[in-house]
């Protein structure tokens, strides 16, 4: 789940790009992302898939904050509110990413219970 958050940081910093096929491609990256997450995870697939999401985008916000410099000047309150305002803005990518995790785990229990 933490690898699938980590690889979702690459469809997150294209943030500005999000338009038209890109926002497409975008989408259907964190939601393979999370298939993934869902498939590894043996048991709840889908919490896996939503946390992956939501781990990217909190990863996303870090490296934002600190290493790119966006939250210079900014308090401790300022950057928790702006976490709390990603997170939400966030939540519905998260929701598909329970279903493709959901998904991603019956998948697997339906491979594994044929060998």
């Amino acid at each position: 789940m933490i690898a699938a958050g980590v690889a979702d940081l690459a469809a997150f910093l294209a943030v500005p790009s999000w338009f038209g096929v890109a926002a497409i491609g975008a989408i259907a990256y964190l939601l393979f992302s999370a298939f993934g997450a869902g498939w590894f995870a043996v048991h709840r697939s889908a919490l896996a898939g939503f946390l992956s999401v939501v781990v990217g985008a909190l990863i996303y916000g870090a490296y934002s904050l600190l290493v790119a410099g966006a939250g210079l000047g900014a308090s401790g309150a300022d950057l928790l509110g702006w976490e709390a305002r990603l997170l939400i803005a966030v939540l519905p990518y998260a929701v598909g990413g329970a279903f493709a995790g959901s998904a991603g785990g019956w998948l697997r229990r339906r491979a594994t219970a044929r060998i």
